[in-house]
């Protein structure tokens, strides 16, 4: 998750910033035979075919994947949550990454309107942006 954020960050797309952190993890695992094996496993687009929302972090990645091939900030979470089962983590994450792809702006304003508890957030998010 953190080096396909890392990934979008620096601008590349969805699919580039998957295909990036995953290059990386193998070469981070590339002296490590077993790790390099499960890693194989967990990226074996199988798993793409069974998307199914679970929380297990290797569906819930895949999931948020399915999800951020959407257009905008809203059909992203709505499709995760659309996918069932543990639908807060899955769009958690999808929205976490979708949040660095679309930005602020792309959160739905009536969505931000009903957020409880942004005089508290508000001042740390200030504070985190000018760290």
């Amino acid at each position: 998750y953190c080096l396909w954020a890392k990934c979008l960050l620096k601008g590349q797309s969805v699919n580039n910033a998957w295909k990036s952190s995953i290059s990386i993890l193998m070469q981070l695992y590339k002296n490590s035979v077993n790790e390099q094996q499960e890693l194989n496993h967990i990226i074996d687009s199988t798993h793409e075919k069974k998307i199914s929302g679970s929380g297990y972090v290797v569906d819930c990645l895949h999931s948020a994947r399915f999800a951020l091939q959407q257009d905008n900030y809203e059909d992203v979470i709505k499709t995760a949550i659309a996918l069932g089962q543990d639908t807060d983590t899955t769009a958690c994450v999808a929205g976490g990454l979708a949040g660095i792809v679309f930005g602020y702006e792309g959160i739905p304003q009536i969505w931000l309107q009903q957020l409880r508890g942004k005089e508290i957030l508000k001042p740390l998010l200030t504070q985190l942006e000018e760290a």
